[in-house]
């Protein structure tokens, strides 16, 4: 665990993507950003697409969450000020989360040690992507030869149910 911590606590990254000063922010973890750029890449594409203005959110070392799973609860609290505190001097109205753990973490973790949430409004990936289908912003024309595969991470999702509107997100892809 220990190892971990320490893994967890030199992991950073800056954002190159998305406009500044956007009134949607996009929190993407480090990790993910670092270990899977093609897919962030293609997320940020699909904002792109619906002619969303967005700002990646520069949280160096991501929400926490894991170091608060972990149970390092001081230093999780450390990293959650120093986001709510860019969140807070971003000016954003919207926050989009692409992780689960960074929703869950913002949402849930960040109010149990007695840190201030700024009102924003927070949605998930998913749940937002559906919103811009629904809307006529987002849509999906081409067929495409080949599979998708969603992996649902449910021991995180479930009590979160607006990550399951990645159902109904996929079902407006053309078969």
């Amino acid at each position: 665990i220990v190892a971990h911590k320490e893994k967890l606590l030199t992991q950073t990254w800056k954002p190159e993507a998305g406009k500044q000063k956007a009134e949607i922010g996009v929190v993407v973890d480090p990790f993910i950003a670092k270990t899977f750029p093609d897919e962030l890449q293609a997320n940020v594409q699909l904002l792109e697409k619906a002619g969303i203005e967005y700002e990646i959110v520069n949280c160096e070392q991501g929400s926490g969450a894991q170091l608060f799973e972990l149970g390092f609860w001081d230093l999780a609290k450390d990293i959650a000020e120093q986001n709510i505190q860019t969140i807070t001097s971003g000016g954003y109205r919207t926050l989009l989360f692409l992780s689960h753990y960074d929703f869950k973490a913002f949402t849930n973790w960040y109010a149990e040690p007695g840190l201030q949430i700024p009102d924003i409004k927070a949605i998930p990936f998913p749940a937002y992507l559906t919103e811009l289908v629904r809307s006529g912003k987002l849509a999906f024309y081409k067929k495409k030869e080949g599979s998708v595969t969603y992996h649902d991470a449910a021991h995180f999702v479930r009590p979160q149910s607006s990550f399951l509107e990645i159902g109904t997100l996929l079902e407006a892809v053309p078969e």
